[in-house]
């Protein structure tokens, strides 16, 4: 996706264009809401980065990261047991998940 290459590269206005613009051409499109809320997440913009991610949840039900995503959002906004539920399907859908592992971690520090 070229929005995550012009993240990647630091142009992040870009980034959020293109990802605004896939998500105008297929609203049910999870990868780019994911994407999205990770931009988001990095310019703390709390509410934005949980409403993407819990759309990414709902258009990508089995997307691990999304669901540890939003945990960490969760986390941060105080709401533990929601993030440790988060983390907990992020683990049951890949079991191999480390991030979620972790994220869970730093949850309980």
């Amino acid at each position: 996706m070229r929005g995550w290459t012009y993240e990647r590269i630091g142009q992040d206005d870009q980034a959020l264009a293109d990802y605004n613009l896939a998500l105008q051409k297929r609203f049910n499109f999870g990868g780019a809401y994911n994407n999205r809320g990770t931009l988001y997440l990095r310019k703390a913009a709390l509410q934005s980065a949980l409403d993407d991610f819990t759309a990414a949840t709902k258009y990508a039900p089995n997307m691990y990261i999304a669901h540890a995503n939003r945990g960490r959002v969760l986390a941060m906004t105080k709401d533990f047991d929601g993030a440790l539920a988060e983390f907990a399907t992020a683990i049951e859908i890949d079991p191999n998940a480390a991030q979620a592992v972790v994220f869970r971690c730093e949850a309980y520090v």
